[in-house]
């Protein structure tokens, strides 16, 4: 069905009258409503169309009924008591073909159709999904998930890549097991050296912004204690935070351009590295600028700076989840997205409870005093950012009538 005008403007839905089974299993409905005549395959995907309502040869005025006569086509016209007969050209025999040798089974067969309308069509995203199909179901699982890539079928890709990834883990399985347990292992091991470097006497430590960013490992498990240390030890920098600011806006883009395609909708998109940094970096500043302008007013310990540092460490678990969501996308299939829908939610949800507690132990605020600034911080957002936008719109009006104003005395 399509939605089209008429010479008025006004909507135009199509009307379908009839319907007539052709070979291979195809199908053809008769659009009475804009006299054409839409061509389908046993699985409903679209082969061709044709037509158009004029008095032209090889149109029709008011088509009613449309049947099959071997490979011709026939539609019976009312209005000018005419039968027209269509017959179907070399690119529509290549399609029928095709279809034809995909219901024998014969996927090599139709493989070799789909490559000569290629031939003839090479954006033809239906015969990258036909030949997709038949190395799929010959288990030739990596090169259909070429022609699925192509077409950007990503639930036939998902069903190739399931194929492809069960022959690795069969043939590669005693390699997958030890080099998991040799990833654990080193896991193991970094995570007993960020430990024991938040245990350094930081103060006489030879390299204090390293010590500075492993404590922000010792602020996602202990909150209350890590950011107080942060604040009153000196146990963080606003250097770290630099860095964590840095690494957040840097994990976006390339989660952004690296995320497997399976699971990155925007992976053929451009990428946009300003609307990225304003959703990250961007939305954290406007958050700092808001929460110190209303603390201020609201009896709060803490300036701008450490309100700063401990959003900074708040935004470690955004990048780290996020950034080990890159890799373990080309590692699921499509009804597997959840698992990295939840990493991300994740990540959102500890870094949201760690800016609430930073802020609280920062601030030396009280539970309830800390949940009413945090949700007038939220509301402040949104004045600073109708503040920015009004002044923006001001200033591009003065320039604009500047511009004007120059253009008229130098003329």
């Amino acid at each position: 069905v399509e939605i089209g005008t008429d010479a008025t403007a006004k909507p135009l839905l199509s009307a379908i009258v009839d319907v007539a089974l052709g070979e291979a299993e195809t199908y053809a409905l008769l659009d009475h409503q804009k006299s054409r005549i839409f061509t389908y395959s046993k699985n409903g995907d679209l082969l061709f169309a044709f037509g158009a309502q004029s008095d032209q040869t090889g149109n029709n005025t008011n088509p009613v009924a449309v049947d099959y006569m071997g490979s011709r086509m026939l539609v019976l016209d009312s209005a000018e008591s005419s039968v027209t007969v269509y017959s179907r050209t070399q690119y529509g025999d290549l399609l029928i073909g095709a279809q034809r040798e995909l219901l024998n089974y014969n996927f090599g067969g139709s493989a070799e159709q789909w490559e000569k309308i290629l031939a003839l069509n090479p954006n033809y995203a239906m015969a990258y999904d036909g030949i997709g199909s038949a190395l799929l179901n010959t288990g030739e699982y990596r090169r259909a998930m070429e022609q699925f890539g192509r077409s950007e079928n990503m639930e036939q890709y998902s069903e190739a890549f399931k194929g492809w990834r069960n022959q690795l883990v069969r043939k590669y399985l005693a390699v997958i097991i030890v080099a998991l347990a040799v990833l654990i292992a080193l896991l193991v091991k970094l995570f007993g050296f960020i430990r024991k470097c938040n245990k350094v006497r930081y103060r006489q430590a030879k390299h204090p912004l390293f010590y500075q960013l492993t404590y922000g490992f010792y602020v996602l498990f202990h909150p209350f204690d890590g950011f107080w240390d942060l604040k009153h030890e000196k146990r963080g920098s606003i250097k770290a935070a630099h860095i964590f600011y840095s690494l957040f806006f840097a994990v976006e883009v390339l989660r952004s351009v690296m995320t497997a395609q399976i699971v990155n909708t925007g992976y053929n998109q451009d990428t946009d590295v300003i609307r990225i940094f304003l959703k990250t970096v961007g939305v954290a500043m406007l958050f700092i600028v808001a929460n110190w302008c209303l603390t201020s007013l609201m009896d709060g310990k803490a300036d701008m700076k450490s309100i700063y540092t401990a959003v900074g460490y708040a935004v470690l678990p955004m990048i780290v989840l996020r950034a080990l969501s890159i890799p373990l996308s080309y590692f699921i299939v499509a009804e597997e997205a959840m698992y990295i829908t939840f990493l991300l939610g994740l990540s959102l949800v500890w870094t949201l409870l760690l800016v609430f507690l930073g802020v609280m132990v920062t601030q030396q605020y009280t539970l309830l005093k800390n949940t009413v600034t945090a949700l007038l911080s939220i509301v402040g957002m949104g004045v600073i950012v109708f503040i920015l936008l009004l002044f923006l719109t001001t200033v591009f009006k003065i320039g604009d009538f500047v511009k004007v104003l120059v253009s008229e005395i130098t003329r």
